[in-house]
């Protein structure tokens, strides 16, 4: 085969699941999680949180970020999620500047927390 055919074969890709409009193709779904495997490990990237991450690899893919309405899509996209917190956590520590709420921190007066079993 040569390399033009299998382009056009890739775009032809049959889809998954439900409505086409709502489900990304397997090779987009692989480019994006490479998107969200790269941003999270650029140390000179700032991310304000996982989803922001997340949004930028979907920009970055051309692809529409799927709602809640979207079943199929979603779903992709709520594992697209956990795999940028995961990978953020792992390369910037789970306290980090991409956590939307920080570590707790010891009451003002000075009391110590109560220890959580």
């Amino acid at each position: 085969m040569k390399l033009q055919q299998l382009f056009e074969y890739r775009e032809r890709e049959p889809l998954i699941g439900g409505d086409p409009k709502e489900v990304l193709p397997p090779y987009k779904i692989k480019e994006i999680r490479i998107l969200v495997r790269k941003g999270a490990s650029d140390l000179t990237q700032d991310w304000k949180s996982a989803v922001e991450l997340v949004h930028k690899a979907y920009a970055v893919a051309s692809c529409e970020v799927p709602t809640p309405l979207m079943a199929d899509g979603w779903k992709d996209y709520k594992d697209m999620i956990e795999l940028a917190v995961g990978v953020l956590a792992k390369t910037r520590g789970p306290y980090a500047k991409w956590r939307i709420s920080q570590k707790p921190s010891e009451p003002s007066d000075g009391a110590p927390r109560p220890k959580v079993v």
